[in-house]
């Protein structure tokens, strides 16, 4: 990412084997996608502090599909969204339409509730029952099938995080103003 007149890091390593033969590492640290950019998202409020807000611009990934899942036995397009997002699981599981809207109901009742628990006085019933929960518990309360779970999951590796284990709350896609919005940066100096 390049701010301000700064430049983008590349870390390079050289050495050499017993054999003197030169052994090259190239490291190149890149943004694969980052949330919470729409309007008076964090990372607008935080580059506007910072004086640069007015030199960042955000450009959304494709909302009909940001992330492509390949299973042996099918494809996933994940698409920006909690209505898309429901709407293309059923989709591809037909028969599990009512865990599917039971799990991501809830999953996105625990991202809204999410950001509203830094407000004094405001309930997050979802939030305090599901937040630091295993995913699992949620998949067995909507019964859903292994390819739907697996579907649903493929966030626990970003998250470091396994379905059994606690997870962070926000994993499911959403709209460009919430925790998990799907944008990519472009930043540099105008």
């Amino acid at each position: 990412m390049t701010l301000a007149g700064g430049n983008t890091q590349v870390f390079r390593r050289h050495r050499r084997r017993d054999d003197d033969t030169l052994v090259e590492y190239e490291f190149d640290v890149g943004v694969h996608y980052i949330g919470d950019c729409g309007p008076g998202g964090l990372f607008p409020s935080v580059f506007n502090a910072l004086g640069v807000g007015e030199r960042t611009r955000f450009l959304p990934l494709d909302p009909e599909g940001f992330d492509t899942l390949c299973f042996p036995d099918m494809t996933f397009v994940v698409p920006a969204g909690w209505d898309r997002y429901r709407d293309r699981l059923v989709e591809a599981f037909p028969d599990e339409r009512a865990g599917i809207e039971r799990v991501v109901g809830t999953l996105q009742a625990v991202a809204d509730e999410g950001r509203s628990r830094v407000i004094p006085g405001v309930e997050t019933p979802t939030f305090d029952r599901w937040a630091f929960r295993p995913l699992s518990e949620l998949f067995t309360e909507g019964e859903l099938s292994q390819s739907c779970q697996a579907v649903l999951d493929h966030w626990s590796g970003l998250y470091a995080g396994a379905p059994a284990g606690p997870r962070w709350p926000c994993t499911p896609p959403s709209s460009t103003t919430t925790c998990v919005a799907r944008i990519t940066p472009r930043v540099g100096v105008r």
